[in-house]
């Protein structure tokens, strides 16, 4: 009679541990998926801001060299979008031209204090991915607008 309480009792405890482990198990996958996710999400925005530079680059283009300048950078094997050789003609130009250049043309101030926000916010950001993932998808946002400005707006007083 005695050994069937002690069976009961054990079988009853290795039931609840098993219950308890598969439950904690299932939450901590479901909570990885969910970290994952909002991973991939802090990684969009970030990939997001890239493209957006990348429309600004093409229109600057089109509007300061028209659309020949642009079919003309189109690579004849399709390999490479114009914006892979925009920049590096950029690249080029940019180490022929002299500080007295940078100062005199107009639209050359613009495109330094938006390339150096641009660069600032990917090099210097506060929080890291992981610390990004877990706070709400509006928060990224707001967070990376917020760097943005930020930069937009130091940069602007530090030429004043």
């Amino acid at each position: 009679m005695q050994n069937d309480i002690y069976l009961s009792g054990l079988f009853g405890a290795l039931f609840s541990a098993a219950l308890s482990f598969l439950i904690r198990a299932s939450l901590d996958d479901r909570a990885l998926r969910l970290a994952a996710s909002r991973l991939a999400y802090v990684h969009l925005v970030q990939v997001s801001q890239l493209v957006a530079m990348d429309v600004v680059l093409t229109q600057f283009v089109k509007i300061y060299a028209g659309n020949k300048a642009l079919d003309s950078l189109v690579s004849k094997e399709g390999a490479f979008e114009p914006s892979h050789k925009v920049s590096a003609l950029l690249a080029q130009q940019i180490q022929k031209i002299t500080q007295e250049d940078w100062k005199n043309t107009p639209g050359f101030s613009v495109i330094t204090v938006y390339l150096k926000s641009q660069l600032d916010e990917i090099s210097d950001s506060k929080l890291t991915a992981e610390q990004l993932s877990k706070l709400p998808k509006e928060s990224v946002l707001i967070y990376s607008l917020m760097l943005r400005s930020r930069h937009l707006i130091g940069s602007r007083d530090e030429k004043s």
